[in-house]
């Protein structure tokens, strides 16, 4: 069955930057969920990770697999759910990452499935960053807020955009 993208809302940070992207009053009249992003932060560093949270909730479950310069590895944590990376302050001027965050069933009051991939780079051929993960919430709502936030307490600068489409059958 094909599916049908419908744009929802949008988000463009403006001068001065923000701490979050949130999308508000969500519809329940899709399946899916899917947000794709352009991100940048002003953290002193090559990259930051993205932490995504549903209805202001706290419980949470995050698997991922990353690869950072030419390292590999796996991480579980309960306490965040790392969804991109987003190209920091540090990296090559006016470089931005991108990701898809894709969200399963998202009216249902069971846990919802959230799968993921960001790439972030600096122009050097050895900084980069890969993040592809899955996350589960089991907040037992259907989703009607999302926030996204950079770790470690800085913003988001400038241009940096988020999409959210809805997805149906049709």
């Amino acid at each position: 069955m094909a599916n049908t993208f419908e744009l929802i809302a949008s988000s463009t940070v403006g001068a001065g930057g923000a701490s979050s992207i949130d999308f508000t009053s969500i519809p329940s009249t899709y399946s899916d969920l899917l947000i794709k992003c352009s991100l940048r932060t002003g953290e002193a560093a090559i990259y930051t990770d993205i932490d995504i949270t549903f209805n202001g909730e706290s419980a949470r479950q995050w698997r991922g697999f990353y690869a950072v310069t030419t390292s590999l590895g796996t991480s579980t944590n309960t306490s965040f759910n790392i969804v991109a990376p987003a190209t920091a302050a540090n990296s090559t001027a006016s470089n931005f990452s991108n990701c898809d965050i894709y969200i399963q069933n998202y009216t249902s009051s069971g846990v919802k499935s959230i799968g993921s991939e960001g790439v972030s780079e600096n122009n050097s051929g050895s900084n980069f960053v890969l993040n592809m993960s899955g996350n589960t919430v089991t907040n037992g709502t259907a989703v009607t807020t999302i926030n996204l936030v950079p770790f470690g307490g800085n913003s988001f600068v400038q241009y940096t955009t988020a999409y959210l489409y809805g997805i149906k059958n049709s």
